[in-house]
C-alpha cells in the first residue's frame, strides 16, 4: 500500500505500508518534486502526479479483483447447499448453517474406514462433474473447491485427518466470499 506524506523539508513523500490504502485526495496542492523510500522520482506537473496516483489505483483494482468472472452467470449447483454425502460415511453429523445472504447450507462431519485419498478422488471426481473447480491442489488431508461462475464465489473445503484404528475423519464445510 502507498501513504502520501508531508516530509520535515516541506515537499511529500511517497511512502509503502502494510496498515492499508489510503486515498490521495489532496493530489491538486502536491508540489512537484515526489520522494519515494529508496528511489527519488520528479514529477514535472500536476498531470503527472495525476497520472502516478490513478496508475496505483488502478494497479490496486487489478490487483485486488480476483473476484471477477467474464462468463455468464451460472446459478451454483445443490452441494452449495447439500454437500453430497460419501458413500461409506460412518455417522454423518449434518450441521445446518446460513451463507450469505441467507443461503441455507449443511457443514458435514463423519468417518470412514477408507484412506483420506479415496475421500479425496470421490470428492474431487464428484464436484468438478457438477462444475466446481479445484481453488488449490491436495494437500496434507485437504482439497478446497470454488464455485466461481458470478457473486458471490462459494467455496466447499474437504478436511480429512487419519486417526488410529483405520478411521479417517471428513470434515465438509461450505464458505462464501462476496466480491469486491
Amino acid at each position: 500500500m502507498f501513504v502520501l506524506g508531508k516530509s520535515t523539508t516541506g515537499g511529500y513523500s511517497l511512502h509503502t505500508s502494510e496498515s492499508g490504502f489510503t486515498s490521495c485526495a489532496t493530489m491538486q496542492h502536491m508540489p512537484k518534486q515526489i520522494t519515494a523510500p529508496y528511489q527519488s522520482a520528479t514529477v514535472h506537473s500536476l498531470a503527472s502526479a495525476k497520472w502516478l496516483a490513478l496508475s496505483l489505483i488502478c494497479l490496486f483494482l487489478l490487483v485486488f479483483s480476483g473476484c471477477s468472472y467474464s462468463g455468464p452467470y451460472a446459478p451454483p449447483p445443490a452441494s452449495v447447499k447439500k454437500p453430497p454425502i460419501y458413500p461409506n460415511a460412518q455417522q454423518p453429523q449434518v450441521t445446518p448453517t446460513v451463507l450469505y445472504p441467507d443461503i441455507p447450507s449443511e457443514a458435514i462431519t463423519f468417518s470412514t474406514t477408507e484412506k483420506s485419498d479415496s475421500v479425496l478422488d470421490y470428492y474431487e471426481n464428484v464436484l468438478t462433474k457438477e462444475g466446481w473447480t479445484l481453488s488449490n491442489p491436495r494437500r496434507e488431508g485437504r482439497i478446497r473447491f470454488v464455485w466461481n461462475r458470478g457473486c458471490p464465489l462459494y467455496y466447499l473445503d474437504v478436511l480429512t485427518k487419519s486417526e488410529s484404528g483405520g478411521q479417517t475423519q471428513v470434515e465438509l464445510k461450505p464458505a462464501v466470499s462476496l466480491c469486491l
